[in-house]
């Protein structure tokens, strides 16, 4: 993604996931007991499928141990199959995006099944997963909701959207783009051209504002050499009770444990999702 304007310089599924059991192993953490599925082509070597349906079973552990919500709009899919394409990298990209509010202290693989057939194959992963549970829960009443005017867009193409907070609070947004620079999170509001970060409740607040919009926009740009016919970019959306000094980028794993820092119930963290297309 890309903030643009003439006064701001350029910046930078289908599967099946099943539960066989959940329990508690300490105050603090759960084991789960999943099974990931991944559907691969000849483009697909064995290995990576099997380690695409693990990361698939260790996404799911974090969303049944951690209660974490898909909506819709958020269900982007990695396609599987014989489309000629390998697409492991964008399962790998889902894991991490999903695993940003949530800690795997110990995977352990209990087993694998490679059922190989003509044009797509199967590789069936099941995994003991020990996460990590949080000592407070958020605060149900402080919370936001978001809207993006698309959620699939071409290059060249701007990204907008609206948020709705229950209460007031300060809205940080961050972008991944992890098939051009997988390893960075960056902000992109507040910015230069839209400073205030303080948000009122039960009023819809677009982004970029109204003064902003005239001014600058986020736009959209297809990496260049990739042979997908789509990628996925992510936006984290951060809101927070007080006001917080972040900085303008950050090494993803580094933004996980700033987020970490954070008590659940002084903020509230949302995730979208969009897809550029050819």
């Amino acid at each position: 993604m890309l903030l643009s304007s003439s006064n701001l310089p350029l910046r930078s599924r289908h599967f099946w996931v099943g539960c066989a059991l959940l329990f508690s192993s300490n105050l603090h953490a759960e084991v789960v007991d999943v099974s990931g599925e991944f559907f691969y082509g000849p483009e697909t070597s064995e290995k990576q499928a099997c380690e695409a349906a693990e990361q698939r079973a260790k996404q799911e552990a974090l969303r049944l141990v951690t209660g974490e919500r898909f909506s819709t709009s958020e269900q982007l899919s990695c396609k599987d199959g014989t489309a000629g394409v390998d697409n492991t990298q964008c399962v790998y990209n889902t894991f991490r995006w999903t695993e940003i509010e949530g800690d795997i202290k110990q995977a352990t693989r209990l087993g694998q099944q490679v059922d190989k057939q003509m044009g797509s194959s199967r590789c069936t992963v099941n995994m003991r997963v020990v996460v990590d549970v949080p000592k407070l829960l958020p605060d149900p009443s402080f919370d936001f909701q978001v809207k993006l005017n698309a959620i699939r867009l071409r290059a060249k193409e701007a990204v907008s959207f609206q948020i709705l907070p229950s209460a007031n609070m300060h809205m940080a947004v961050f972008a991944w783009a992890p098939s051009h620079n997988p390893a960075t999170v960056i902000r992109i509001f507040p910015n230069a051209l839209d400073s205030q970060s303080r948000l009122a409740a039960r009023v819809n607040h677009p982004i970029p504002s109204e003064s902003g919009r005239n001014r600058y926009q986020f736009v959209v740009d297809f990496p260049q050499g990739n042979k997908q016919d789509f990628v996925d970019e992510y936006l984290i959306f951060v809101a927070t009770t007080t006001p917080v000094a972040w900085f303008d980028e950050y090494d993803f794993e580094k933004f996980r444990s700033r987020l970490r820092e954070i008590s659940p119930p002084q903020k509230r963290v949302v995730k979208q999702s969009y897809r550029i297309i050819r």
